[in-house]
């Protein structure tokens, strides 16, 4: 039965095995390329029983690596970037049970355009370049348009393909030379650029290769034009090469002794390329001890007739020269018996106000040398005085005596009335007028002092009396002034009129208020009296015929509108002791030439100025921090002004309608110039604004036609607003810090005058 069993079990194996299936592997390419980039494909196989896949190479990678039996399954071939010069192969191997199948795998060969060199230095010589290409693509040669007129693409026959040759022209110039060549690829983005710089043309040039100098020491300073370094030596010891710290190293500091011995002297200075072949050579000739001298070379003479003897020290022979503009004054007298060494000239008297100047020069015959003596002829002396005796009460006065004289006189005062008399320094003041401080009297006591004004023997005395309280004469000489301006506005004790003694009790102690302008309007002239401190509000508006007002120095504080439509009013005297001027104080006084604000004053206030016409003088102190609203607006006289170091702010058309106004300097403190400060300043042609500037207001240079350069110098672009250079000069510049050219092109404000915004120049 075993036996049986046996031989039924190994027949059935038989049969089985019979009918196992066969192995079926296909695959549906048996090649592929990939571009030298990298990249992927996809293969499709079919497979009865389990397979897998590999390949040789690591560049190359497959997935899936393996599967199941499938009627179809597809397999993802990937290459990295090909990174070399040439082609490169991959075999791809798949595998079921006792079948294989193999993908031959290409990847394209990386395009590739190498110089063996990208930069070279090369000498001034013309010359041939050979460049090196490596490359597996079709190329050309690009040479920049600016250097074409010096490099040459050179085609010779014979050379490989990949071989540059460039020609490189001679450099004549004294200026290095760079270029540029581009290796470009055929219909491709491959390119290398070569840069090639050329050396120039060495030179050494001396500006003035000669020097003839007189026999006084020298120090000459030569130009050198090189490009090369040199040295410098002297052949002589009385000539010393400087070599001075800061000093351009293209100029030659030479120091040339004086020449103490009477023979001419002469020597080269040579100037030679250091490790090279230029040089050039300066030659210096120096004077004997004596050429020509005279004895005095400068006189100066009284405006008389005179005759003036002129010494000469001389070894050549020579000519006397008298220009032609003062031969009607100046003659040389040929006068019998004299020195041939000595030279007579006839000065005629000077009949004009003004010095003149002339000159007589000993000229070498045939050369170089000369001596030149200058006169200076002072001119007709006036010394005159318009008042020469004042009658004064016994208030403190400021005296201004007018003085009419074209030369510089000294004011003495004598001893006796020094102790109430003293000379005032005042800024700004002419140099016409001499101002005497007279020191309060007392109510018994008359005095009397002498002022002298002279220049050499011209004398004028000025003699003062000061008038006790109760004298006759100080009486007759206040009587209408205290009359006509205290009675109708005070009344002492109910009585229609005052005694002269009542009404000087009150006038020492008066502050004038707005009731004061009734009783002016006839006068031409005010003298305060001491003790006055205020002056009010409208005291002396309408004051339509005062042309003059001395304050005296115990004013602390003129009120708003004080002074206003005073329109004969051209000058006034403010003491330092003002430290407040109020609002509008001096409006439309159309008279009034000049002004000196006291050192003190803080504000000027809103309209202090305005349509002050004739105004063509001011000056304003230091202690000044604000100039208000309208301040100046319409001083068409106006020329120029100053605005002192601490101004923060100038108002809004604070100089508005100065028609005439050309000069402005803004200090560093200002911060803010408000809307039409400047607008109608029609000859203004240019004005610098500082870098402290935060803010300019609208219009503020509105109609400034004549506007041609405005200078900003903050380097962020200050707050505008709109039209702030509306209506000025179509040729305007605005010049900005370089570094801020942009941001102010850009800004707000600015950007609608960006075509004029330029860099401050170097």
């Amino acid at each position: 039965m075993k036996r049986i069993a046996t031989v039924l079990m190994l027949v059935m194996l038989a049969i089985l095995a019979a009918c196992e299936k066969e192995t079926v592997l296909t695959v549906e390419q048996t090649s592929i390329s990939i571009p030298d980039a990298g990249g992927s494909q996809t293969v499709s196989l079919t497979a009865n029983k389990p397979w897998t896949v590999s390949t040789n190479q690591s560049w190359c990678k497959v997935s899936p690596s393996g599967g199941e039996e499938a009627a179809s399954s597809r397999v993802t071939i990937t290459c990295d970037a090909n990174t070399s010069y040439d082609e490169r192969n991959c075999t791809v191997t798949f595998t079921c049970a006792e079948l294989t199948k193999t993908v031959s795998v290409t990847q394209a060969t990386n395009n590739g355009l190498l110089v063996s060199q990208t930069s070279y230095e090369l000498t001034k010589a013309a010359q041939q370049l050979n460049i090196e290409v490596k490359a597996n693509v079709k190329f050309s040669v690009e040479i920049d348009a600016d250097c074409k007129d010096w490099i040459t693409y050179n085609t010779t026959k014979g050379l490989t393909t990949n071989m540059v040759v460039l020609d490189i022209a001679e450099n004549k110039s004294y200026d290095g030379r760079e270029g540029k060549v581009t290796i470009k690829q055929n219909g491709g983005n491959l390119s290398s650029t070569i840069t090639i710089k050329q050396s120039q043309l060495d030179g050494l040039f001396i500006s003035t290769p000669e020097y003839n100098l007189s026999n006084e020491k020298h120090t000459l300073t030569v130009e050198v034009s090189t490009n090369v370094e040199f040295d410098v030596t002297s052949e002589a010891d009385w000539v010393k090469y400087v070599q001075t710290k800061g000093l351009n190293s293209k100029q030659i500091i030479l120091e040339v002794d004086e020449n103490d011995t009477y023979d001419q002297r002469e020597t080269t200075v040579s100037v030679k390329q250091k490790n090279g072949s230029l040089s050039g050579t300066i030659k210096i000739k120096q004077d004997e001890k004596y050429g020509i001298l005279v004895a005095q070379s400068e006189y100066n003479l009284s405006n008389e007739a005179q005759t003036i003897d002129v010494e000469v020290k001389y070894n050549v022979d020579f000519d006397v020269v008298i220009p032609s503009g003062c031969k009607d004054w100046i003659t040389q007298v040929s006068t019998k018996g004299l020195n041939s060494k000595t030279y007579s000239f006839s000065i005629a008297k000077n009949t004009t106000f003004d010095n003149r100047k002339g000159s007589i020069t000993f000229k070498e015959k045939n050369g170089a040398r000369s001596s030149t003596i200058s006169f200076i002829q002072e001119p007709i002396i006036v010394l005159e005085v318009t008042q020469k005796e004042y009658n004064i009460d016994i208030g403190d006065y400021t005296l201004e005596i007018d003085v009419t004289s074209n030369m510089d006189y000294t004011v003495c005062i004598d001893d006796e009335a020094l102790s109430w008399l003293s000379l005032v320094e005042t800024k700004g003041v002419t140099k016409g007028k001499v101002y005497i401080a007279v020191s309060p009297g007392d109510d018994n006591t008359d005095r009397t002092g002498q002022v002298t004004i002279s220049y050499r023997d011209l004398t004028h005395i000025i003699t003062i009396h000061q008038y006790s309280f109760y004298s006759n004469a100080i009486i007759q000489f206040a009587d209408e002034f205290i009359k006509a301006n205290l009675v109708e506005a005070y009344d002492v004790n109910g009585d229609d009129e005052l005694s002269i003694k009542e009404a000087r009790a009150v006038s020492s102690m008066i502050v004038f208020d707005v009731n004061t302008k009734r009783n002016c309007r006839s006068f031409d002239e005010f003298q305060l009296f001491t003790g006055v401190s205020t002056i009010d509000f409208l005291s002396f508006a309408y004051c339509e015929k005062l042309t003059s007002i001395i304050l005296p120095n115990s004013i602390r504080e003129i009120k708003s509108w004080a002074f206003e439509d005073c329109f004969s009013l051209s000058h006034i005297y403010i003491p330092d002791s003002v430290k407040v001027i109020g609002e509008g104080a001096f409006h439309t006084c159309k008279n009034l030439t000049s002004i000196v604000i006291p050192n003190g004053v803080t504000l000027i206030e809103a309209n202090t100025f305005c349509e002050c016409r004739q105004l063509d003088s001011i000056i304003i102190p230091d202690s000044v921090i604000q100039i208000g609203h309208g301040a100046f607006r319409e001083c068409t006289n106006l020329s120029t002004i100053v605005i002192p170091p601490g101004v923060t702010i100038i108002g809004a058309e604070a100089f508005s309608h100065c028609s005439n106004l050309t000069s402005v300097i803004i200090p560093e403190s200002i911060n803010t110039i408000e809307h039409h400060t400047f607008a109608d300043c029609k000859k203004m042609d240019s004005i610098i604004i500082p870098r402290g500037i935060k803010t300019i207001g609208n219009c503020a240079f509105e109609n400034c036609f004549n506007l041609k350069k405005v200078i900003v110098m903050a380097i962020t672009p200050p707050h505008v607003d709109k039209g702030t250079f509306s209506n000025t000069n179509n040729s305007l510049v605005i010049n900005v810090p370089s570094e801020s050219v942009d941001a102010y092109k850009t800004a707000p404000g600015w950007s609608e005058y960006a075509s004029r915004i330029q860099a401050i120049p170097q």
